[in-house]
This record gives C-alpha cells, structure tokens and sequence, in this order.
C-alpha cells in the first residue's frame, strides 16, 4: 500500500505537469458517474464479502460455494444490461455538439464504459480472495499494479490526456487479468440459487445502499464544484480529489484485509471484545501517521507546485483538505457494522455522514465564495467529526453486552 501511495503521488506531479486542467475536468465529471453504475448490483457482491468467510469460518463449505456461484451469475447479468445501456448512450449521445472538442469527450466515453462492464467481474473475483491463504496473492497484485502504474506514467509525456486514460484503461483491465489466473475458485458453476440470492440480498443491500450513499456523499464536494465552478475549477480541484484517493489507500486496503478475516473470526465464535482489541492500535498508529504526513503535505505542497504553474492556485485547496487526512483512519471502525450486522448503526454512521457533508458545504457556501475552498474544507470538518462518532460506535458495539 506505502508503494502505490508513493507512485499515486509520483502520477499526480506528472498529471498536473503534462494535463490542462480543462482535460481533468472533463474526466473528472466522467468518473464520477462511475460510481452511479454500480446500483444495478444491488449489492450481491457486498452480501458475498460479508457471507463467504463466514460460511468458511463455520466449515460450511457447499453454502459458501453457492453465494460465489450465485454471484457469479449475477455479475454476468448486469455485465449484459450494462452493455445494452451503453449501446444506447453512443447512439443517442450527440458528440459533434462540442465541434473541435469531440474526442475529449469521446474518448473519455469509451474508457468510462468499457471500465463499467468490467468492474462487475473483478469486483466478484475480488470478493472470492476471503481467506489468508489468499492474501498474498492479492498483496503480489497491489506490487505488480504499482509496477505497471509506474511505468505507465510515461504515457502522459508522450501523449498527454490520451496517454492519461489510455494508462486508465490498462490499470482497470490488468486487475481482472491478474485475479482471473490465480482466482481461489476455479472450478464453479454458474448456476442462479434464488434462496442464496435472497439470503446475499437481505445482507448485502443494506450494506450496498450504505456504501452506495457513501460514495454519493463522496462525490458532493465535486458537484458542487462542478455546479457552481468552471471545468477549469473542476480541474484545479483534482489535486485535492487524487490527494484524498491516495490518503484512501491504507485504511482501504486494511479494511480489505480485516473484513474477510473478522468475518472469519465471527465464524468461529470470538467474542466482540477480541475485535476492539484489533481496530485500537490501527486508530492510534493512523492518528499518528496522519499528523506526521499532513505536517508535511503543508510544508511541501507550495514548493512543489512551483514546478507545476498551471496548479498553482490549488495550493490553498490542498492545505485546506489536508486536516482531514490525521482522521481518516475512522473508516475501519465502520467494519464491525458489517461482521455484526448491525445496521441500526450502520445506517446512523452512513446518516451522519451525509448529514456533516451536505451542513458542512451548505453553511460554508455563506461565508465563503470560493467554491472549491468550501468543498475543501468541508471535506476536512466532515472527517474530523466522522471520527469521534465512528470510534464511539465501534467501542459501543464492542463493549454493549445487550
């Protein structure tokens, strides 16, 4: 993970180097529909993360096959109805209405969707990597992939904003590749149980519409950018954007590994308490770690943007989102509203989220006129509140007998 943090940050020098920022804005609001296209999973996958370590962890073999099979189907089904809906947007999408801009717009269509039909595949392949016999696989994965995203970087010298989606593209298609050839379930059926599917939904789309909601919340500050802003401001934003998906990185990838492994540890009857034992040293360690790499960021962000002068201005963006990375460690809490199935307090977590991103952006847009400053900032304000409620969640469902 410290790997691909180190290259994530080595291709955002070389984007704002090498990419207007009118192009990143252009992706900008392409990606963030990605997320929109997950719906149609309703979240089958989520349900499968959650249920086959479990199922593992009891020694239930057979059911567990069944939700990867299962799922599997599924995966291929919305593979089917994605491509018809793209189908459909090339056929009615009126390119020629941007004249010389056409293929900023084309080309970033394509890599949007071809990158959509195949997430469904890898997000269940990644789902089936759920033991720890398999993690090292998927730690040879995230080397191998910031190998490849190292090299690649060298596309957007010599190609610019085509180079940059081209390196996109190859990134997307690499994972399925790589989790295809050493997938742990070679030999399933594809075969479509309705009481598994039923079983994978009542769990998973809870945790779907959470996570869905979540990655809604996300995209906020960047509407509102790109609502009350110019692709210009939108693009000068995007320094704030790949900062924050890179901060992402270690509480994401540890919670890819303490999912699957306290979902086993349920299975096999630990008791809660074993779980707050495990989350306290990660909060405290990120804590640190977060003071340390913001202290930084601050001391270095305005010398470094002076190598790149078209992102100049996004100096004072960065600074301002900065604060909220020393707190963003609060995301491993919300894993135990998943292994315990708890969704009272899934909800309320999810709830309160959006609740301090939509205040936060609301009442900031009053004292400030600057709307990437206010996505900024609200960005910061909602992470440092998120983590006091997060961490008195987690210590609640450990420690609450009843």
């Amino acid at each position: 993970t410290l790997f691909s943090s180190v290259v994530s940050f080595a291709l955002g020098f070389v984007t704002f180097r090498y990419i207007a920022p009118e192009h990143l804005g252009i992706w900008g609001t392409f990606s963030t529909f990605t997320m929109y296209a997950t719906f149609l999973r309703l979240g089958i996958p989520n349900g499968m993360n959650r249920e086959l370590p479990y199922y593992y962890g009891k020694g239930d073999n057979e059911t567990a096959m069944k939700c990867a099979s299962t799922t599997l189907s599924y995966a291929l089904f919305t593979i089917v109805v994605s491509l018809i809906v793209a189908i459909c947007f090339f056929i009615n999408f009126d390119f020629d209405k941007y004249g010389e801009l056409s293929n900023d717009y084309f080309y970033p269509a394509i890599v949007f969707w071809i990158v959509v039909l195949i997430e469904p595949y890898t997000t269940y392949l990644s789902g089936t990597y759920r033991t720890s016999n398999h993690f090292d696989k998927l730690s040879q994965l995230q080397i191998l992939k910031s190998i490849l995203s190292a090299v690649t970087i060298l596309l957007l010298v010599f190609w610019g904003f085509e180079g940059y989606l081209i390196r996109y593209l190859l990134i997307s298609v690499f994972d399925p590749i790589y989790l295809h050839i050493y997938r742990p379930i070679k030999k399933i059926a594809i075969e479509f149980d309705f009481s598994i599917f039923k079983k994978l939904f009542v769990v998973g789309f809870q945790l779907f519409i959470t996570s869905y909601a979540t990655s809604f919340i996300d995209t906020l500050p960047r509407l509102f950018v790109i609502q009350n802003g110019s692709s210009l401001d939108v693009g000068l934003f995007s320094p704030v954007i790949i900062l924050v998906s890179t901060i992402l990185l270690v509480p994401n990838v540890i919670s890819q590994y303490l999912y699957p492994t306290f979902s086993y540890a349920l299975g096999k009857g630990y008791d809660r308490i074993y779980f707050w034992n495990k989350l306290k040293p990660i909060l405290l360690i990120s804590l640190v770690i977060g003071v340390v790499a913001v202290g930084g960021a601050v001391l270095l962000v305005d010398p470094v943007l002076s190598y790149f002068p078209k992102y100049g201005a996004a100096g004072i963006y960065i600074k301002a989102s900065c604060i909220g990375f020393i707190f963003l460690g609060y995301k491993v809490c919300t894993l135990l509203c998943s292994i315990f199935k708890e969704w009272k307090w899934l909800y309320i977590n999810t709830i309160c989220y959006g609740v301090f991103m939509i205040g936060s952006i609301f009442v900031l847009q009053f004292l400030i006129e600057d709307p990437i400053l206010v996505s900024s900032l609200s960005i910061s304000l909602t992470t440092l509140l998120m983590f006091f409620i997060s961490v008195y969640m987690a210590y609640r469902l450990t420690h609450n007998k009843s």
